[in-house]
Formats: C-alpha cells, sequence, structure tokens
C-alpha cells in the first residue's frame, strides 16, 4: 500500500488554462480558485471538452484530481503532459493507419477507404458503425462481423508506407461481443506466405498465442482500458523487400487460432483507434483520410474512467442503481490519479460525458504537479471527524434548536518519520501552502474503497505544521487539517 501522499495547488494555480468549451459565467479558470460554490461548467455535454494548460515553468508532475466534479460513472478522460510549452513536445509520433475509427469498406462507408475485407467467399464479413461506443465514450465503434454463417476467415484489412527493416507496432483497441478471440496480423515487406500475429483472449485479458513467420518473430502485449475494452498491439520488425507492409484483424473462434464459426450473421467484436507507427506504442492518433503526425507526449494516461464504482458491502440492492459510484451522495466528489513523475511545461485534458443527466460537465478544482510521499507513513491514532458550523441554542420550552449550516471533514494526524530529504521538502510545501493555500491529502491512496474516499479531502492546515526533532537522523510533523 502507498504512502499517504499531498498534491500541492500552487503548481496548477500559477499555470494558464484555456478552453472554449466552457461557459463564460463558468470559465474554466475557476478551476484555480477556492470556494465551494464556484465552479467551471461546460456549455454541454456533447462530445469531448478539452482543457489546455502552461504551467508558469518546467513542472514536476506525477499526480492529477478532479475535485467536486458531477461527471457519471459513463465518463471519461484522457491527460497528456507535454515537455514544450503550447503542448509541443521535442519529437512526434505518427500514426500510419487512414481512418483510424472507422474500418468500414468504400461500399458501406459510402465513400473512398483504405480498408478492405477478406474471407473465403464472397461478402461474408461485414463491418458496421455502433454509435457512441469507443473507449473515449463519444465516438462510433467498428464492429466486424459475419455477414453469412459457417466457418469462415473474415477480416479486416488495410496497407501502410514505411522504411526497410524498421521495427514497427500496431495497434488496435477491441471489446469482445459474440466473438472473443482476435489475431492480430502484419504483413511484413518480405513476401513471407504467413503474416506473423498475435491471438488476443479478450475474455481472458491475455495473449494466447504467438506466431512467427521466418525471422519476423512478433511481440504482442494487451492493456485493459475498462468498460470491456482492451488495448491490444503487436511489435515486429518490418523487413525488407517489395511487399507492401499490411495489417490485418481477423475473427478467431478459439485458443487455438481457428477461425471462427457463425450461427447467425451479425456475430463478431468490437474494434476502434488502429494504429501502425515506428517503433514502441504510444498514445492513440485519430486519423481520417491522411496520416497524422502529434507532438509526442512525455505521458499519456490513454482513456480512463474519473469515478470509482461501489463495491461489495457498499453498494446498496434495490436502492442504488447498478454501476453506482462511491462519492454519488457527497458535496464534494473527486477522482485522483498518480504516475511516476515527468517534467512538463504544458497539458491538454480531455473530458467527455454525453449521457450526463445534468447536460454538462462541472468540476470546482483541477490540480496537476507534484507530489509529496514521505518514506514512512502516517503514525497509527489519525483522526477523521465531521466538523460542522452549525449553532445549536435551547428554546424556552426546553427544545434543542440547531441553525444548520455546511459540514466539513478535520483530519488530524502525524508524520512520524520524516528523513533529511522528506523533512526539506515538507517545509517547504508547508512554507508555499501555509494557512492559506489549498492541498489535496489522500491518506489511503491507491486501496480504491470507501476508506480511500473517506481519507481523501481538499483542505488547508488550520495551524502552520511544527517540524519536531525528537531524535538523530528524523524529524516528525503533527498536522490539523480541515475540508475546504
Amino acid at each position: 500500500m502507498s504512502n499517504i501522499r499531498f498534491v500541492p495547488t500552487s503548481d496548477i494555480d500559477s499555470a494558464t488554462l484555456t478552453s472554449s468549451d466552457f461557459l463564460s459565467t463558468l470559465p474554466v479558470t475557476n478551476l484555480q480558485t477556492e470556494g465551494r460554490s464556484r465552479v467551471a461548467r461546460t456549455s454541454n455535454a456533447t462530445g469531448a471538452k478539452s482543457i489546455l494548460g502552461d504551467f508558469a515553468g518546467a513542472t514536476s508532475c506525477a499526480a492529477m484530481v478532479l475535485y467536486g466534479h458531477n461527471i457519471s460513472n459513463a465518463g471519461i478522460w484522457r491527460l497528456r503532459l507535454y515537455s514544450g510549452a503550447g503542448q509541443t513536445s521535442a519529437s512526434n509520433h505518427t500514426n500510419l493507419l487512414l481512418y483510424s475509427g472507422d474500418l468500414r469498406n468504400t461500399a458501406e462507408a459510402g465513400s473512398t477507404r483504405p480498408w478492405t475485407q477478406s474471407d473465403d467467399t464472397g461478402n461474408a464479413v461485414l463491418v458496421a458503425q455502433v454509435a457512441g461506443a469507443a473507449p473515449d465514450a463519444v465516438s462510433a465503434a467498428s464492429k466486424l462481423q459475419a455477414n453469412t454463417v459457417g466457418l469462415l476467415k473474415r477480416s479486416a484489412l488495410q496497407t501502410f508506407a514505411v522504411a526497410d527493416n524498421a521495427d514497427v507496432t500496431v495497434s488496435v483497441y477491441a471489446k469482445a461481443a459474440e466473438v472473443g478471440f482476435l489475431n492480430l496480423a502484419v504483413g511484413t515487406k518480405d513476401n513471407t506466405p504467413l503474416f506473423p500475429s498475435v491471438l488476443f483472449d479478450l475474455a481472458a485479458s491475455s495473449v494466447a498465442a504467438t506466431y512467427a513467420s521466418g525471422a519476423a518473430i512478433p511481440a504482442g502485449a494487451i492493456e485493459a482500458v475498462g468498460g470491456g475494452w482492451y488495448r491490444c498491439s503487436v511489435s515486429v520488425n518490418i523487413r525488407s523487400g517489395s511487399s507492401t507492409p499490411m495489417v490485418a484483424f481477423l475473427l478467431k473462434g478459439n485458443a487455438s487460432n481457428a477461425d471462427f464459426t457463425s450461427t447467425a450473421t451479425g456475430q463478431g467484436l468490437l474494434l476502434w483507434g488502429a494504429q501502425a507507427e515506428v517503433g514502441v506504442m504510444t498514445g492513440y492518433v485519430a486519423t481520417t483520410s491522411a496520416t497524422v503526425t502529434e507532438p509526442l507526449p512525455v505521458y499519456d494516461s490513454g482513456f480512463s474512467s474519473p469515478v470509482g464504482i461501489a463495491g461489495w458491502g457498499t453498494f446498496a440492492w434495490g436502492v442504488e442503481p447498478w454501476g453506482s459510484f462511491m462519492a454519488a451522495d457527497w458535496e464534494q466528489a473527486f477522482w485522483t490519479s498518480f504516475f511516476g513523475p515527468v517534467l512538463a511545461l504544458s497539458f491538454r485534458l480531455d473530458l467527455a460525458d454525453p449521457s450526463n443527466a445534468a447536460g454538462y460537465i462541472q468540476a470546482k478544482r483541477l490540480l496537476i504537479g507534484s507530489v509529496f510521499e514521505p518514506a514512512a507513513n502516517a503514525a497509527y491514532g489519525a483522526s477523521l471527524a465531521w466538523g460542522t458550523n452549525s449553532q445549536q441554542a435551547r428554546t424556552l420550552g426546553g427544545s434543542l434548536r440547531t441553525d444548520r449550516r455546511s459540514r466539513f471533514r478535520v483530519l488530524r494526524l502525524t508524520l512520524p518519520g520524516l528523513s533529511a530529504a522528506d523533512r526539506t521538502r515538507w517545509l517547504n510545501l508547508t512554507r508555499v501552502a501555509g494557512v492559506h493555500g489549498e492541498l489535496f491529502v489522500s491518506v489511503f491512496p491507491g486501496v480504491g474503497s470507501e476508506q480511500e474516499r473517506d481519507y481523501a479531502l481538499l483542505a488547508k492546515f488550520t495551524t502552520p505544521p511544527e517540524t519536531v526533532y525528537p531524535g538523530p537522523a528524523y524529524w516528525s510533523s503533527p498536522i490539523n487539517l480541515q475540508e475546504v
């Protein structure tokens, strides 16, 4: 389990934020200001909403916190951090495939497309678009499916251009439907009779088998991205020769790589975000009629869900809708993401929640920046209580009346074993924050339960923390915090 973590607001508060997706009366800059009622709100929930940010200088980033948001459990976010200002970078990455999110052929799309389909007999395979089904929660996904009944080889294919002997990675987002096995094959330039390929078992989230072809030995990987989607990738040397490189996605029936036997038309699986690139797999780059080159982020979260689903023991059967999340009835819903530290000058945050019942996306605070995590965890004995500004008085008749006001959490704990390095960082954090600056505190980061929710809050120090020197080579610090 990770130790207690502190995320200061000073990094994001000194940044410059811009977005055309937020209301002028509730602008994106409200994400940098204090006050429970002061929020930033988009004009609608249609499509993806983007926030662009430039830090005041090179910033060590290891966390993102979205606090006081209204995003549903169907919402998606994607954070990209860049080494240069204005979402630029010292290097780029290119998707060599066209129409990466729409695998239909020319006849199906009604316009010229690079995707073709292969089968053992005519018209045995079909690609149809499924609206809003892609991992980004906005785009349509392509369903590669049987258009006839029986045992046939069904696939979608596209050629691409790349230099001889390049190390190439081909990837695609895949989700099982009636078919749970996907073979991802890459045709190399040396005209080998069989394409090197990898078989993926989507139900088991695993690489089921790897098939080399001559000297072309592929390496496969699969990564869960949520909502039943997986990003599957194959890396292989493209070799040299006169053949045109090609990528093929094939429906398979089992872990033995047998072709799928359909019992009805329409059976298949979902695909989206096809990408071919030189080198290792990077974040997805969307394309249509031409290849696209973008600055390569130093960090790319991919498409992730920003809420925690209520687990066993918390979900109230017959009371809450299935898929409710842990902070649904809290005044300050939040989401956190911690990652390895990278130096960044700018960022791009995309949010999508098209099914949001309110018809817009809203949040109180955004934090992106550094994290302080001491080597020694908080001491046992931490206390958490609900505080309130409510006032009570007895009437002449003896009844106790309460003037109800806001509630907030009060957290008291001690950092017991600060090393010399931790003491230096801690003193600097408390110097910058003082009693006026906000910071996000998570006592149990990564636990993923009500315990993490209860002990994570946007807070201020009620008194400046003292740093005590109880013995050689270590320091301690008692802390008093109140939720803002």
